[in-house]
């Protein structure tokens, strides 16, 4: 054997017992008590249960990140389009994988799937960042093991090693985080039971908790804008492989459970700038229409009609206060109008 083929084979075998010791660490923190965003797993544990025990037939449930969670009044849109409306959304920061698994566990024949997606889920070409890693490692162990062979690698290889350090010492050292940020799927009754309550009292929490979320799904307490910054969008147009491939999964999912899907555009504001003319980034989303059209996805919605002003912002870009979450729902509804009175609807039917 030469010497550069022992050099080879000894680098081989650091580099396959570092990786090694590195993933029975990985495994070894994965349910550590860190700190993070625990309202994101009782919120969606909430919905499911409001979206699971709904037995009205023909709904309209919205699926998205915190935009749709903030964005829509399901009780106007109830009124105004006659079908029971569902807010199923919960937060951008999550991977589409997990919106479709979700979806998964709840929807049902008969249902109107309409998906106002952050326009980032069109173009990132990664499932997984360092907020999706860093909180699913606390609180959602049951969503990971959902994940193919493929899924996992990725979720592995997008993990922050620095997060992986937290965790461990956390574990070692036996920490704790305060109850109020800490999450267990055995106490997930105990959230819905305490929605439930509030539900009764009509007295909801401040944001941000399964609490402040109405019978139907809605984010409460979002009255007033707090949100004071510039305005500025900077969207791509370009289609990455893995939107496409959640795009066939959910199609796979909606035509075996008998659901038809309606993607439509994100809560868009305009720009400061463009406050006497035409957004600028408007020639990123009709070359991102355009695109979604070659791959068979019809954006509903004319996208000319649809930015808000900046007063019914609330918090941040994405999130309405509660006189624009009317305001839109109003125009949004009239929108699921049209398209289910259309024979040239851009709904994709089973």
């Amino acid at each position: 054997m030469s010497d550069l083929t022992k050099r080879v084979l000894v680098l081989l075998l650091v580099f396959a017992t570092t990786m090694g010791g590195y993933s029975l660490v990985y495994f070894y923190q994965r349910d550590s008590k860190v700190w993070s965003e625990v309202w994101v797993p009782k919120v969606s544990k909430v919905k499911e249960y409001i979206v699971q025990n709904n037995t009205d037939s023909n709904r309209i449930i919205i699926l998205a990140g915190s935009n749709g969670l903030f964005g829509y009044d399901s009780q106007m849109i109830r009124r105004l389009t006659r079908r029971t409306t569902l807010n199923l959304s919960t937060h951008a920061g999550l991977p589409f994988e997990y919106h479709i698994r979700l979806l998964s566990k709840v929807g049902r024949s008969g249902d109107l799937i309409v998906l106002p997606l952050e326009i980032s889920y069109y173009y990132e070409d990664h499932r997984f960042d360092n907020w999706s890693t860093h909180n699913l490692l606390v609180w959602n162990q049951e969503f990971m093991d959902t994940l193919s062979t493929r899924e996992s690698v990725d979720f592995f290889l997008s993990t922050d090693p620095e997060r992986v350090l937290l965790g461990t010492f956390a574990k070692l050292l036996k920490s704790r985080v305060p109850p109020k940020y800490e999450f267990r799927r055995e106490d997930a009754d105990k959230f819905i039971e305490e929605a439930k309550a509030v539900w009764s009292s009509g007295t909801f929490s401040p944001k941000y908790q399964h609490t402040a979320v109405n019978r139907l799904g809605d984010m409460q307490s979002n009255e007033g804008r707090v949100f004071n910054q510039d305005i500025k969008y900077e969207f791509q147009s370009d289609i990455s492989k893995i939107f496409l491939q959640n795009f066939e999964n959910l199609r796979r999912l909606a035509k075996d459970e008998g659901m038809s899907l309606l993607f439509t555009w994100p809560i868009l504001v305009r720009n400061r700038e463009d406050d006497e003319g035409e957004p600028a980034y408007f020639t990123s989303l009709r070359q991102l229409k355009e695109n979604l059209a070659e791959n068979g996805i019809q954006i509903a919605g004319d996208l000319e009609k649809l930015p808000v002003e900046k007063d019914f912002l609330h918090d941040t870009i994405y999130h309405l206060n509660q006189k624009g979450r009317q305001e839109y729902s109003q125009r949004f509804a009239q929108l699921l109008i049209d398209e289910l009175d259309s024979s040239d609807s851009s709904i994709i039917r089973p």
